[in-house]
């Protein structure tokens, strides 16, 4: 009895946990009171990839599509591993923009995003939507999309490097 009342709990947590999370990743209707901030992009406004890096070899980001006149806009980045190694990354990212020199956030509010490992295998590409509405970005000027991977250390059990991923874009 006392394990099915943990289970009961724990099931019951999660689902709770999971709502929360889901009702902030995904904005909310316009009629139900809450402001998300949300750039306003006119119908032919376009993304242009301007430049890409990692700090490791194999691992890399492109865009592969994005909807910016769209009530949410968003942005869809291609992951690519062409490592030997299963790369992990998870779900939270910025975007910046490029002010004399200097890469600031464009977040208008915080992004919470949950604690989901994604996994791409050797050789092996994932894609995956991005929320643009939490930003506040505008024609012209420079931005990038940012992200980090993890990749395990060769002959180790547990220790992982880190990478540091970007992919850079204008709205023109």
């Amino acid at each position: 009895m006392k394990n099915k009342l943990i289970v009961t709990l724990v099931i019951v947590i999660a689902a709770v946990l999971i709502a929360a999370t889901i009702s902030v990743i995904l904005p909310g209707r316009k009629d139900d009171g809450v402001h998300y901030p949300a750039t306003a992009f006119n119908k032919d406004a376009k993304l242009a990839q301007t430049g890409k890096s990692s700090t490791i070899e194999g691992i890399g980001l492109s865009i592969k599509s994005y909807e910016l006149a769209a009530e949410y806009p968003y942005i869809e980045i291609l992951w690519k591993n062409e490592t030997d190694r299963r790369a992990t990354y998870g779900l939270g990212y910025d975007i910046q923009k490029q002010v004399d020199g200097v890469w600031t956030s464009c977040a208008v509010e915080s992004v919470i995003v949950p604690s989901i490992a994604c996994m791409i295998a050797p050789g092996e590409e994932n894609e995956h939507k991005y929320n643009l509405s939490f930003f506040d970005i505008d024609k012209g000027g420079k931005y990038r999309f940012t992200a980090e991977c993890y990749l395990p250390d060769e002959n180790a059990f547990d220790d992982t490097t880190r990478c540091d991923m970007y992919v850079e874009f204008s709205i023109v």
